[in-house]
């Protein structure tokens, strides 16, 4: 058996056995065409046959040595399979570390937005085992960590205390509408409660007295609040007794006022230096010019207060709307504005819409235009304001400058009225039926309560 020595060696080998079995086979072919020995036939032949064994001999060492090649290589090829392995798995832990590393550098905590008390701060709170620490001292991040902690600890200290506030104030609010709910009622209550007190009241005169009380204060009051007051009053008695009419104020300012005032009409009859009517009214205006100039809205220490109530079967009855009035001196006007349950301002604007085009912003009157040459203007920004309607309610349109009440006392002083002042008290009195006639009062509720259901 012949054993392939190199591959260059087998190569010369396997050549030379293919070349050798080429000619045993064409020489048996020739023999076989020009002889017929058949001894010579066969001998070729069977050299044939032998170079034909020898060359599956070298094909089969051939494959025998490939397997021994790729043993080999496989068994060097191992080492090499488990370090490209190991190389890529090194690839792959690189690469995920160089993700972590990137993700950590661009990560974005909150602690930008965290609002940490002041270090001097935290030591002042901090326990005596933080502040015997020697790493908080030596490493910040130590001592940020230190400072986060505390500050989670007293923030959740915090939350419990919100929630407790809350929850306290939930109780607080539900107890709030229960009363709500009661004062609601309470109205109704306190209406029967009146009525069925009335009897009582009447027999004891205690009305009689809070009557007595409220027409006191009303002969304090200037002529347009004191028709005001007294017509609302007769309407609620002979009309309407859904309005409560009352006179709020000082007393004794205006008593004070009033006296004033008498003294005033008394000092300008009694004055030796009076001259003619005409000198009189002018500087009786040039007066009134200059007290303008100073204070233009000097308002009277007295108002008066109307409480409208819904018509029956409306609302159960209950307010919808409440004005007050009050006398400008200066001006000779009468300005209202509508107050809330517990008597502040009425933002709504109800009062502007009770009738049209009268919103308040502008004098009503030509007399109060003309004053300062025609250049007045009425301040809008006052809360109360000089309504068209109001000054027809007062009736400033059929009364004297004065009060009654004044005039009376200058008349008792001075002794028996003259025909001038009678005159005067005989126009007063047919301004006065005019007024009724023209059902200002009953118009003017009409509206307002149209002008709070509009609302």
């Amino acid at each position: 058996m012949m054993e392939i020595d190199g591959q260059d060696g087998g190569a010369n080998l396997l050549s030379l056995t293919v070349h050798g079995l080429k000619e045993s086979l064409g020489e048996a072919l020739a023999l076989k065409r020009t002889e017929e020995d058949t001894a010579k036939i066969k001998a070729a032949l069977t050299d044939a046959a032998i170079h034909l064994i020898d060359l599956r001999r070298l094909c089969r060492n051939f494959y025998l040595a490939e397997d021994k090649v790729k043993a080999e290589t496989d068994e060097a090829k191992a080492p090499l399979d488990k370090a490209t392995l190991e190389l890529n798995n090194l690839l792959y832990e690189r690469d995920h570390f160089l993700r972590e590393i990137r993700a950590c550098r661009e990560f974005k905590t909150k602690f930008p937005g965290i609002e940490l008390q002041a270090e001097e701060v935290f030591w002042k709170n901090a326990s005596e085992e933080q502040k015997s620490d020697a790493k908080l001292k030596e490493d910040p991040h130590q001592l940020l960590l230190a400072r986060l902690r505390l500050e989670l600890a007293q923030r959740k200290e915090l939350v419990e205390k919100l929630s407790t506030l809350q929850a306290q104030k939930q109780q607080l609010a539900e107890k709030v509408t229960e009363r709500r709910k009661f004062l609601e009622t309470i109205s109704a209550q306190l209406k029967s409660v009146k009525k069925a007190a009335l009897p009582v009241e009447q027999s004891l005169g205690l009305a009689r007295q809070s009557e007595i009380k409220q027409h006191r204060l009303a002969e304090l009051l200037p002529g347009p609040l004191y028709v005001l007051y007294t017509q609302l009053l007769a309407y609620k008695e002979a009309v309407d007794d859904g309005l409560d009419v009352e006179v709020l104020g000082s007393s004794k300012e205006a008593e004070a006022l009033a006296l004033l005032e008498v003294s005033k009409v008394l000092t300008s009859r009694r004055s030796p230096l009076e001259g003619s009517e005409e000198e009189e009214g002018r500087r009786k205006r040039q007066r009134t010019g200059d007290e303008m100039e100073q204070n233009m809205y000097q308002t009277h220490p007295l108002l008066v207060s109307l409480q409208v109530r819904g018509q029956e079967g409306n609302q159960k009855n209950d307010v919808v709307v409440r004005v007050r009035f009050e006398y400008l001196r200066q001006l000779n006007l009468v300005a209202a504005q509508a107050v809330t349950l517990d008597g502040k301002a009425d933002g709504s604007g109800i009062l502007k819409r009770v009738f049209p085009d009268d919103v308040g912003e502008e004098a009503p009157t030509e007399a109060v235009k003309a004053l300062m040459g025609g250049t007045f203007q009425f301040d809008s920004s006052r809360p109360f304001r000089p309504f068209k309607w109001a000054q027809h309610l007062a009736g400033i349109d059929v009364l004297a400058s004065t009060a009654p009440l004044l005039q009376l006392t200058a008349q008792a002083a001075s002794g028996v009225g003259n025909v001038k002042e009678m005159l005067k008290q005989n126009a007063l009195t047919a301004g006065l039926a005019t007024f009724r006639q023209q059902r200002r009062v009953h118009t003017v509720i009409d509206a307002l309560r149209a002008a709070a259901k509009g609302k």
